[in-house]
């Protein structure tokens, strides 16, 4: 058994608290309470929050004091915190800090399944220490009378987004769990995976394991308080060695062992051959923001990952996992080589994605997309969907870039149907007609209210339709546009004229146009 959402719902603290959103989450576990404030946003705490190594399954407690009439920048917060598994928000002092809980925190609590508790309004002699001393005292208790932890863990694992679920994510819990450092190494001793007990201890594992390997197949001391456990954990394909760092006369055999019984298990879910593993484990490494993972990992691999800087996200129908790789990728690697000094590539969860220099120019970038296209094609893919991303500096650019093509790929596929790869900037612009949808009737209103004069005239979705191939698809040139539709390209350049005419304004000039090719962008996204 283990304490969830509504648990933590029944305690004395908690009393006359209410669930504003995102119900559907009730059930997920906690395993910490955590409290967490952010002021205005700028560079510097920008930086701050990507650089937090978020745990997940925290319970996160706030003020929203320094936000307090910044409403994008509490969405912002609820949207990251979800992201990275926390599972809920208790909102302190409503009525006082935060002058009301807005309808779109609640819109988006419910669309993510993360749960917003607001505590009593209105009331100064609320302690965040009350929530945090009996919720905790809550879990400890549950962890003191649960002794298996084993299909727990897998289940909280297993109910993560796939971008999560990972073996580093489960040596994570495992840490938790246990209070206890976990290394895993390949068959050689390199580290793979680790997970630092206490997290000030992260990237200071290597230095206290003791020289030589392989390492005995025994407990042995380290020092006066610090215990090293060695298990070789068999996969289906090579073994491996997991390392659990632990204070004296804390953990006992069975703890230990259901931490190794726990690493082999999602080892053979969810990495299944170790050759993937490794490697997967670089681009994971890459794609999650885990910098110090993958500097060590590219330097196993002699990867120079200070110039990878473009990412190709291959994804659809058939999926990554049915595409007969082993022909494939050395095809692509062959071809993309000629254009950058180093090239990575391997299948990520439902994804395949491709990382290289950045081209020097479009017609290299054309030409590098038109060949990908081709080594796909020429392997009877044509379900593909292509993503591009250029420009992607670090980690965090990485990262970020990746969760776009997840979340707005679709939006993106629906506004700009024509091409066939879609690059950042498409799903940024995506991603931000998807927030207008979701501000509401008003916003959706406001934003497309220059179209009305078209809407009203005779001919009004015809020049609609025109003004959004012109627009999103022809790059507003009139004679692609004409053969986009099938007609004469003087008729194209007639329902313009009158498109003009309607709007008061030459579409072309600006801003103007700016907020016509949003709208137009807008109505496709609703059709």
């Amino acid at each position: 058994m283990s304490v969830t959402v509504s648990d933590i719902l029944k305690l004395p603290s908690m009393r006359d608290a209410r669930v504003a959103g995102g119900e559907s989450g009730l059930g997920r576990i906690v395993d910490s309470v955590s409290v967490l404030e952010y002021a205005q946003p700028s560079l510097t705490l920008a930086e701050l929050f990507d650089n937090i190594e978020f745990m997940g399954n925290e319970l996160v407690i706030t003020a929203f004091a320094t936000i307090k009439d910044d409403v994008e920048a509490q969405c912002a917060n609820i949207r990251r915190l979800a992201e990275v598994g926390e599972v809920g928000l208790v909102l302190y002092y409503v009525g006082i800090f935060l002058p009301r809980v807005d309808p779109r925190l609640i819109r988006l609590a419910d669309e993510l399944g993360f749960v917003l508790i607001v505590m009593p309004e209105g009331r100064k002699d609320l302690r965040y220490s009350e929530l945090i001393c009996e919720a905790m005292e809550a879990i400890f208790e549950d962890q003191r009378h649960t002794e298996s932890f084993v299909a727990e863990i897998l289940e909280r694992a297993a109910g993560l987004p796939d971008y999560q679920r990972n073996i580093n994510t489960v040596l994570r819990m495992v840490s938790d769990r246990i209070h206890a450092s976990l290394i895993l190494t390949d068959e050689d001793g390199r580290i793979l995976n680790e997970a630092a007990w206490p997290r000030s201890l992260s990237g200071e594992l290597a230095g206290l394991l003791p020289k030589g390997f392989p390492w005995p197949e025994t407990e042995g001391r380290l020092g006066d308080d610090l215990f090293l456990c060695h298990f070789t954990v068999n996969t289906e394909e090579n073994p491996l060695h997991l390392l659990v760092l632990h204070s004296a006369d804390r953990l006992s055999q069975g703890m230990l062992r259901q931490a190794a019984e726990v690493v082999r298990l999602a080892l053979n879910l969810w990495s299944r051959k170790h050759a993937e593993v490794a490697w997967r484990e670089l681009v994971r490494a890459i794609l999650q923001d885990e910098p110090d993972k993958m500097r060590r990992l590219a330097r196993i691999f002699h990867i120079d990952v200070k110039s990878l800087h473009a990412m190709w996200i291959l994804s659809g129908s058939p999926a990554p996992a049915e595409w007969g790789k082993d022909r494939l990728l050395p095809e692509l690697t062959r071809f993309l080589s000629a254009y950058s000094a180093s090239v990575l590539m391997e299948r990520y969860e439902d994804s395949f994605v491709i990382f290289t220099g950045n081209p020097d120019s479009f017609a290299e970038e054309e030409a590098m997309c038109a060949g990908i296209w081709n080594c796909l094609e020429a392997h009877g893919l044509y379900g593909v969907a292509m993503t591009f991303c250029r420009n992607l500096d670090t980690t965090v650019d990485v990262r970020e870039a990746f969760l776009e093509h997840l979340n707005y790929r679709e939006d993106a596929g629906k506004i700009f149907p024509r091409r066939r790869e879609i690059r950042l900037e498409e799903l940024r612009f995506a991603h931000r007609c998807r927030e207008t949808v979701r501000a509401g009737e008003k916003a959706l209103e406001e934003a497309m209210k220059i179209l009305r004069p078209l809407s009203r005239a005779r001919e009004g979705k015809e020049l609609v339709k025109t003004l959004q191939a012109f627009l999103l698809d022809a790059g507003s040139g009139t004679k692609r546009t004409a053969e986009l539709l099938f007609v004469h390209v003087n008729t194209i350049k007639y329902r313009i004229q009158r498109c003009s005419e309607l709007l008061g304004f030459r579409i072309g000039q600006e801003p103007e146009t700016m907020s016509l090719y949003f709208a137009a962008a807008l109505q496709r996204l609703l059709e």
